[in-house]
């Protein structure tokens, strides 16, 4: 099984070098998931877009075993400032679909996001469209300067 797997891997590693602008390889968006992996980003920031409920961080990529042709995402919603889970859990999907929309724009950087503590985020969740505008509006700020 192991054997599969790994011949697998090779082929798809094949095909990315092979064919780096095909849209199957710029499919993926990915995922931050070490703390080491964050805290490039948040030491090596290349990009930053503030806004009233967010803030969004991006550094290219620039490691070795990560395809330069995708996008990489870190949510950080913390239990702090966004008390419900059924909120932090709202922001978290409606952040990664906004993403999902514009990564053509942002195809080989790292892009951290993180909720800003603040009153407006607690009414602009009684009205989510204020939510999906406010981060629609970052992504392309932030498409535009990349």
């Amino acid at each position: 099984m192991q054997n599969r797997f790994d011949e697998f891997r090779e082929r798809v590693g094949e095909i990315e070098t092979s064919f780096p602008d095909h849209p199957l390889n710029q499919l993926a968006v990915g995922k931050l998931t070490t703390s080491r992996e964050f805290s490039i980003v948040f030491e090596q920031t290349q990009q930053k877009v503030v806004d009233k409920h967010f803030v969004i961080l991006a550094t290219k990529i620039n490691q070795r075993g990560v395809s330069p042709y995708q996008v990489r995402l870190g949510l950080a919603v913390q239990k702090k400032k966004v008390r419900r889970s059924v909120d932090r859990t709202y922001l978290k999907r409606v952040i990664r679909e906004t993403l999902r929309h514009q990564k053509d724009g942002l195809i080989g950087w790292d892009i951290v996001v993180l909720v800003r503590h603040s009153p407006e985020v607690a009414q602009a969740l009684k009205h989510r469209k204020l939510i999906h505008q406010s981060i629609t509006n970052s992504w392309r700020r932030l498409v535009n300067r990349v």
